[in-house]
């Protein structure tokens, strides 16, 4: 029995010189993730850092050189603080004794409808130690605070020592009298003498320009045997020197928090601080970035719109809901 032969299979021609492209979206999504990718691996460390750091802000403790501790509200049994303060009684008493003391008592009263707070959540305290001074923060209602070791103060007294030739104002009382040190050409005689003109050219309406403050003038200077850093305040006319000491270390723990709140671009370009809120810039539009490309990835897996769409509207209910009470709480309400 003869058979047949089977024809090779056929594929559709592509003309020469015709080269297949992906649909523009495609692209447009390819270069989407390659970017959320790319700019994930740039700015690591900035994204590391403001992790930690932020932590460290919620956990004092740790990474803190200094001894401190917490404790609960059981610290306060048997204390008049293990009991809790009625506030509007305390706001009751206060009006009554105001009442008392006030010609026209009945023109003060007590607006019970308003709330009665404390001003802040903490007080504050300190205790004499052989070692040092410990600071103590108090929750007011009662239910805990911490204990920290106050850095110990210079066991010398160099801070304390006066040069010789200081120009400060002579305390109230005293008979001798106090001359300024005014210089021609200082920043504050340049700062007073150019407020006028500084609010001409940007049409501020006002007047009596007056400079209110400017920073000490910082140098080092020798007389007596030893060094000095001098701060000259040309505002002031004052002139006021201590001892120059090696500064201490700036301890981990700090050099990480003033890292994470290094804010405001300095007007000098291309300084180290002007790079390094930029890099804070970039993180913060990146982590803008991250989210939008995070959705529209998320949206391309059919599979998952669903669920994923459930936990965002749950993720916007929460966020909305403590959005709401910590604006309650940062108002004082």
């Amino acid at each position: 029995m003869s058979t047949s032969p089977v024809p090779p299979p056929s594929f559709p021609s592509v003309s020469a010189g015709v080269v297949r492209t992906r649909p523009l979206t495609r692209v447009a999504l390819h270069w989407v993730r390659r970017l959320h990718l790319y700019l994930g691996l740039f700015l690591f460390p900035w994204a590391v850092l403001y992790g930690f750091t932020g932590f460290l802000f919620n956990h004092p403790p740790i990474l803190n050189e200094l001894p401190m501790s917490s404790f609960d509200h059981t610290a306060w049994a048997g204390t008049p603080m293990a009991e809790p303060t009625d506030l509007r009684d305390v706001a009751q008493r206060v009006v009554e004794q105001l009442q008392l003391r006030s010609a026209s008592p009945a023109e003060l009263q007590w607006v019970e409808s308003e709330p009665v707070r404390y001003a802040g959540e903490f007080a504050f305290g300190k205790v004499e130690s052989e070692s040092g001074e410990i600071s103590l923060l108090l929750d007011v209602h009662g239910t805990g605070g911490t204990i920290r070791q106050a850095r110990p103060k210079p066991t010398n007294a160099s801070s304390a020592i006066s040069a010789p030739w200081e120009i400060v104002p002579i305390p109230a009382g005293q008979p001798a009298s106090f001359e300024k040190l005014e210089l021609p050409g200082v920043l504050s005689v340049k700062l007073q003498a150019s407020l006028p003109e500084l609010m001409s050219s940007l049409k501020l309406s006002g007047k009596n320009p007056t400079l209110t403050s400017v920073p000490d003038l910082l140098f080092v200077v020798e007389s007596g045997g030893r060094r000095w850093q001098v701060a000259y305040n040309g505002l002031k006319g004052t002139v006021t020197g201590k001892p120059l000491e090696i500064p201490e270390p700036l301890p981990w723990r700090n050099f990480l928090l003033r890292l994470h709140t290094t804010h405001v671009y300095p007007f000098s370009f291309a300084s180290v601080k002007w790079l390094w809120v930029l890099g804070a810039d970039a993180i913060a539009l990146v982590l803008i970035y991250w989210g939008g490309s995070g959705l529209l990835m998320w949206w391309q897996i059919k599979s998952t719109r669903r669920w994923g769409l459930a936990v965002l509207v749950v993720s916007a209910l929460v966020a909305t809901a403590l959005a709401g009470e910590m604006h309650a709480v940062i108002q004082g309400r």
